[in-house]
């Protein structure tokens, strides 16, 4: 962790999985952070109504040594412009796109930075190995579940998406150990997609998710979890989470590792679709 906006961002990841104390603590120093970064820690423990032991394994459970390493961090890094992306009905039109920009931009490199690339292998092998490959997204994550599908289409992957919540849940009781599921879900704690994943785990189904937090318990029962970074955008006071763009680049790595790894196959079968798009164009039909 080598500055503030790391910090920033292992704090959103395990926010949902945090204490209520803890809690406390995450937002004080996401809200405040100009203040907090000059603050004791016994400062910081008033203003949470929590103990300085609390700020100590709040620290620790973030990957730090303690308080102090958890201060030098915050002392170190200056540009609180950085550390914040905010919007306000007095930003100008340029200022709000130079943010949205910026804030994807981290995002993007966030997620890259905790990307195992052995867990993408091997995931990648798992879909191709698959008898079948099947895409579990529901609400907001159902468009990316979408898009997946329409990817992954493109190679000899015998890959399945159906939005409907019931259809998903008929589709996991019929998969088997030899079977692959890909799980799209920002929380990671929905009760409907704990309920497919369930069933998949019951009938031994290799379960790969893209999910935005540690310690979720969709995290904590997939096989492989890989961590699609959502780092808070705010208008106002308002919280935005901006969780497409790193979630499509986690499928589109998994997506190119499939075509690399299974060339022979996926090439050709790329230019056959390519050839038969070309003929649609012709309207030769």
């Amino acid at each position: 962790m080598k500055n503030m906006n790391d910090l920033k961002v292992k704090i959103n990841a395990f926010f949902p999985s945090m204490s209520t104390k803890k809690k406390r603590i995450a937002q004080y120093i996401l809200n405040n952070y100009s203040e907090a970064k000059g603050e004791t820690i016994s400062q910081i423990a008033e203003k949470c109504d929590v103990s300085t032991g609390s700020i100590s394994l709040f620290a620790h459970d973030l990957g730090l040594n303690g308080f102090k390493e958890l201060s030098v961090l915050m002392s170190n890094d200056n540009d609180y412009n950085n550390f914040l992306n905010v919007v306000t009905d007095q930003s100008s039109d340029a200022e709000i796109v130079k943010k949205v920009v910026k804030s994807n931009i981290e995002n993007i490199e966030n997620t890259a930075k905790n990307i195992n690339i052995e867990e993408v292998t091997k995931a990648s092998q798992w879909i191709i190995n698959s008898n079948e490959a099947i895409i579990f997204g529901l609400g907001g994550s159902a468009g990316i579940a979408a898009e997946a599908y329409n990817m992954f289409l493109k190679t000899p992957v015998n890959i399945k998406f159906n939005q409907d919540f019931h259809i998903q849940l008929t589709m996991a009781g019929k998969m088997s150990s030899n079977d692959c599921a890909i799980i799209i879900s920002h929380s990671g704690d929905s009760e409907d997609i704990l309920r497919i994943v369930k069933i998949l785990k019951s009938n031994n189904v290799k379960i790969i998710a893209i999910t935005s937090f540690n310690n979720t318990k969709l995290n904590s029962i997939a096989d492989f979890c890989f961590l699609s970074i959502t780092d808070e955008f705010k208008y106002d006071d308002i919280p935005i989470y901006s969780r497409r763009i790193t979630q499509m680049l986690i499928l589109d790595i998994l997506f190119t590792f499939v075509v690399h790894q299974d060339s022979d196959k996926t090439i050709p079968s790329l230019k056959r679709l390519r050839q038969a798009l070309q003929l649609t164009n012709k309207s030769n039909f």
